[in-house]
This record gives C-alpha cells, sequence and structure tokens, in this order.
C-alpha cells in the first residue's frame, strides 16, 4: 500500500497509535497531533453503502470543542460534524468515493467554487472558527470507505500534511476493522439521540402542549434559548420539523403528557 513508502515523522504518537491497544487511545494520540498543527476539529465517518452513495447517519464520531469561538455547554461536536457532510456538495461527495489518496478542499476549490460557501455556512451556524483548508483522508476497506477528515485554521506545511496524513493512515489500518464492526452492530439497535439537560427540559414541557412562551415563564428560560434548544434538538434527530423531534424525544426519555420525566 502506498503508505508504507512514506517516511514518517519522529513523533512519539506514531508509537502511541501502532501500539495502542485500544481504538480510543490511538485516537487521542491522533488528535493531539493534530491539534499541535492548529487543527480545531476532526472526524471519522464510514460509508457502508458505497453503491447507493448513501451518506446519512454515518459520522462515528467528532471532536470540535476547540473549534468554537466562544465554547458553550451544549455543544455537540457530532451534530455539527453530522450537518457539515449532509451540507456537503453532491459532486464533492461522488468525488469521495472515485478518491485513493489523501487530497485537500483547497486544492479542489477550482473544481467546487461553492465548497467554501458551504464551510462558512456551517461556521456561522455552529459558531465555529474560520477554517483555512480540509485535509480529507479516504481509506477503503472491504469495500466500505472510511473517511477521515481534519480541519486547519491555518496553511499546513508540507511535512505536516505528510505527517498527520501518515498517522491517519496508521490509525485506519490498525483500527478500521473494528470501527467497521462496531458501527454495524450499533445500526442493529435503535440509538437515542442523546439530549442535553436544558433541550430535555424545553422538550418535555413542549410535549406536554405549552407554547415556546409558556416554556419560557415555567423554566425561567429565555424565550429566544428555548427556541434554540427545540431547533437543536430537531437537528439532532435530523427532522424537518421542531415536532417531529418532540413526539420521537417524548418517545425516546418516556416524557409524560402532564410534563413529567
Amino acid at each position: 500500500m502506498w503508505i508504507d513508502l512514506m517516511v514518517m515523522g519522529d513523533y512519539d504518537e506514531v508509537d502511541h497509535v501502532l501500539n495502542s491497544s485500544n481504538e480510543e487511545e490511538a485516537r487521542t494520540a491522533l488528535l493531539f497531533l493534530a491539534k499541535r498543527m492548529q487543527s480545531p476539529g476532526a472526524a471519522l465517518s464510514i460509508i457502508t453503502d458505497v453503491k447507493e452513495h448513501n451518506t446519512e447517519d454515518f459520522v462515528v464520531w467528532a471532536d470540535a470543542r476547540h473549534h468554537q469561538k466562544t465554547p458553550k455547554a451544549d455543544f455537540d461536536p457530532l451534530t455539527a460534524a453530522r450537518f457539515i457532510y449532509q451540507a456537503a456538495p453532491k459532486s464533492l461527495v461522488k468525488k469521495l468515493f472515485t478518491k485513493d489518496g489523501p487530497f485537500r478542499i483547497s486544492r479542489s476549490a477550482l473544481m467546487f467554487p461553492r465548497i467554501f460557501q458551504m464551510i462558512r455556512k456551517v461556521e456561522n451556524r455552529f459558531n465555529l472558527r474560520p477554517l483555512h483548508d480540509v485535509l480529507i483522508i479516504p481509506y477503503w476497506l472491504n469495500n466500505e470507505l472510511l473517511l477521515l477528515t481534519i480541519g486547519f485554521t491555518k496553511v499546513p506545511t508540507k511535512e505536516e500534511v505528510s505527517n498527520i496524513i501518515t498517522l491517519g493512515m496508521l490509525y485506519l489500518r490498525k483500527w478500521g476493522g473494528s470501527l467497521i464492526e462496531k458501527s454495524s452492530e450499533s445500526k442493529t439497535e435503535e440509538d437515542i439521540v442523546k439530549l442535553s439537560h436544558d433541550e430535555l427540559e424545553v422538550i418535555k414541557w413542549t410535549a406536554a402542549g405549552k407554547s415556546m412562551r409558556d416554556v419560557s415563564d415555567i423554566t425561567g428560560i429565555k424565550y429566544r434559548t428555548v427556541r434554540y434548544h427545540l431547533e437543536n434538538a430537531r437537528d439532532k434527530y435530523d427532522y424537518a420539523t421542531v415536532q417531529q423531534a418532540v413526539v420521537r424525544a417524548a418517545v425516546d426519555y418516556g416524557l409524560s403528557p402532564t410534563g413529567e420525566m
């Protein structure tokens, strides 16, 4: 494989990934190197239905808390990552299925003139620091595609890109199989979307038939914040309406019509 021809950088992270006893340990080493390169965010995705170009709900993990301009306790990196992938131009998504090696979005900007407009839209939506470039590392395994995505807030050097690609490929080679297996197992069960305490507080009263103004008066949460929590829950469930998210959350968390948990 082409990675065998690359010269690894002299980083402790390489040893940590090679000798890691679990995926979390290897991921930590990868993210540590990424943050040293001023990368505020990274995500891993698995596309299992390659023929259908299915890109829904395939984000395995995301780390982007350092990506926010002003950190918020209820910020969910996984939701942000899923939104980014779903907002990506179809032409870019199709390109991912034909690439057999890493590539940088900035190098493809002429082919996809709207790509950075989409990135800025996502950054504004989630209060994220502006990215200068995005590196995508595709890795094929058993006819399934793993995508390691890393953002940069400054122009990375050629050596930095080479080092993060090497470490990323080592991570994917060592733990890609177990990640695919774990992802497949999780899809056999109905996952409950993780909602914050404030989101549940707002949803339980909404499920009880209260208006947003009523919920604001009952909980003491500002009206704008009530609407924000409802819309954030909708985005987490990836539904078209708030009502759908409220109904689903009421079922998932056993909320009663009286507003009790």
